[in-house]
């Protein structure tokens, strides 16, 4: 049972969605009718999310700036290291700046088996399809192809190190900043169709590639809308998480050159 639905059967006043004009509690903060917001935001709070939205898109930028151009920590799995560890943290300021939002989003109230099993069938589909086409259009129009594993070349285990800092550490805070606090943020003075293109559109152009642009774009997308249908960045992680991890083995054993 929702949140909404708990709420009108613990408490006997009601409001009527502005949307739909059915009652709900006046706990509720979506509309148990057809689903949509029923916060009345100030014009304050909606200026506090722009600042808030800019402030961590902006100190994400910088900070990927000044990894890339001051290299802490050297290049290599150190490099890897602190770097992730720096936009690590600034999104966590972030995040831990409205707990109560955070617990929100962080989990769903109930999980959604079908679409787990989508994401563990579809999503390394997906990721082969991207990592063949990337290689092959490195090839053929920058007659190269990068390898991830140079930077953990001066691990004991390069695997494990990718594994850490390719799969696990961009699906876990990436999905915080972008589809947790810009796009719950954005929803103060955006709607739900505007802050899933907002999120995506800023998640995109943070890769600073424009080949990554063909395929980053409309998998944010589709990460932006599973946040905002289920109200929770649960499933993205999972998705996100795969979708690298797949990337990364198919690197590893040689599977992302087939084309």
């Amino acid at each position: 049972m929702d949140e909404g639905n708990r709420s009108i059967e613990g408490s006997k006043e009601l409001k009527k969605c502005s949307h739909c004009g059915a009652d709900n509690s006046v706990e509720a903060r979506y509309c148990v009718s057809c689903g949509k917001s029923m916060l009345v935001l100030s014009e304050e709070f909606g200026q506090k999310s722009v600042y808030t939205v800019l402030g961590l898109y902006f100190l994400l930028l910088l900070g990927i700036i000044f990894i890339f151009l001051f290299e802490p920590g050297g290049y290599g799995w150190k490099g890897e290291l602190y770097g992730s560890l720096i936009l690590a943290g600034i999104t966590l300021v972030f995040v831990f700046s409205d707990l109560t939002d955070f617990k929100r989003y962080l989990f769903p109230d109930r999980l959604n088996g079908l679409i787990l099993v989508a994401s563990v069938l579809l999503t390394p589909l997906f990721s082969f399809l991207v990592s063949n086409v990337v290689s092959w259009m490195n090839w053929t129009f920058f007659n190269e192809n990068p390898s991830m594993f140079d930077w953990y070349s001066d691990a004991a285990n390069p695997l494990m190190y990718a594994i850490i800092f390719t799969a696990v550490f961009p699906a876990f805070f990436e999905e915080l900043a972008f589809r947790g606090v810009i796009f719950s943020r954005g929803r103060a003075v955006f709607s739900l169709k505007q802050s899933i293109l907002v999120s995506a559109i800023l998640f995109t152009f943070l890769h600073l590639s424009l080949l990554s642009f063909l395929w980053i774009f409309p998998f944010a997308l589709v990460l932006g809308w599973l946040r905002a249908k289920y109200r929770t960045t649960f499933y993205g992680m999972i998705i996100h998480f795969i979708h690298n991890l797949t990337a990364v083995m198919l690197e590893y054993y040689g599977y992302d050159n087939l084309l």
